[in-house]
């Protein structure tokens, strides 16, 4: 059902399409970081699966993690430009944005619901890159603290994921990891939250076996990726997060 509606928007979207270089620009609703990674990777996704788009250039230019201090487009923050043609002698055709809500609308749920994690991966790997001071920072973490160790990777959404689904409790989430450490009593746990109390929830259960990288979390869960002088470090911090726990040994 919910492919057959994916495929129904994409119809309708399409009849509207030219051949022509698009530009994928923030959607209206600036979702959080993820949601718009989805997008992208749905675009890209287009982009080598039909003719009509001869190009594909990403140009985030609002939203909550843009900061003005840091350019003029916050994809390019944290990851390689993505500015790519199937003819790159036609590279001085006209550029046209995906105009189309539907269409815009259409790249995430794609991405989530649709797409396989072998093409999601492959994707990844040919096109988002992310930048050198990114890479360095994630380097000498996992070889201070993740190299010749099995890592249990934990990612607990603890403030406005509620809005998408059921809550888990702290409790619940523990409770999984005990089997984990029973099968690897050396691992080490490392926690990607925006929860400060679920942080500590599990370094008190779990002594000196929990790690997770010093950035700026919430205590009174609220969101941390609302727009505020601090974004262009709350989206350092999540591209850190997600790098790290894709070095992971286990995933709960």
């Amino acid at each position: 059902m919910k492919q057959a509606i994916y495929l129904t928007l994409l119809a309708i979207a399409g009849t509207s399409l030219q051949a022509a270089h698009y530009k994928l620009t923030n959607r209206t609703t600036e979702p959080g970081f993820f949601s718009e990674f989805h997008t992208l990777l749905g675009a890209l996704d287009f982009y080598e699966t039909n003719p009509e788009c001869t190009g594909l250039e990403v140009d985030f230019q609002f939203g909550a993690f843009f900061d003005h201090r840091h350019g003029r487009n916050y994809w390019e923050y944290y990851f390689e430009p993505i500015n790519i043609e199937k003819k790159p002698q036609e590279a001085d055709q006209d550029r046209v944005k995906f105009k189309n809500w539907m269409l815009q609308s259409y790249f995430p749920l794609y991405a989530q619901y649709v797409l396989s994690r072998e093409r999601s991966a492959e994707l990844i790997k040919r096109y988002i890159k992310p930048k050198p001071h990114i890479q360095q920072k994630v380097d000498q973490f996992y070889n201070q603290h993740f190299k010749n160790k099995y890592v249990i990777g934990i990612h607990y959404r603890g403030t406005d994921k509620y809005l998408e689904a059921p809550k888990c409790s702290y409790e619940a989430v523990c409770n999984a990891i005990d089997p984990e450490l029973s099968l690897h009593q050396d691992a080490v746990i490392f926690i990607a939250s925006d929860d400060q109390n679920f942080v500590d929830f599990a370094r008190e259960l779990f002594p000196e076996k929990v790690i997770s990288i010093a950035m700026k979390r919430s205590t009174n869960n609220l969101p941390i990726h609302t727009p505020n002088s601090m974004m262009y470090d709350v989206g350092e911090s999540a591209v850190i997060d997600y790098l790290l726990l894709s070095r992971c040994s286990q995933h709960l």
